[in-house]
């Protein structure tokens, strides 16, 4: 009796743990796709950022250049 006793307590152990690193896999994923999605809204911002500083300097060198 003791054994089974032991048995059902280990196995109820071990889903107890599975679950909790199921769970903790989880939190890990909901983190990494939070971060990753702010990292590509931040590129994005930059590279428009940088798109138009470069379309302003050359439209505005463009319409200077004539003049010189």
């Amino acid at each position: 009796m003791p054994i089974v006793l032991l048995a059902v307590t280990v196995h109820h152990m071990g889903l107890f743990f599975g679950t909790l690193w199921g769970l903790q896999e989880l939190r890990f994923a909901a983190i990494f796709e939070a971060v990753r999605s702010a990292v590509s809204c931040f590129t994005r911002a930059v590279v428009c950022c940088v798109l138009s500083f470069h379309r302003r300097r050359r439209s505005r060198d463009s319409a200077v250049a004539p003049f010189t």
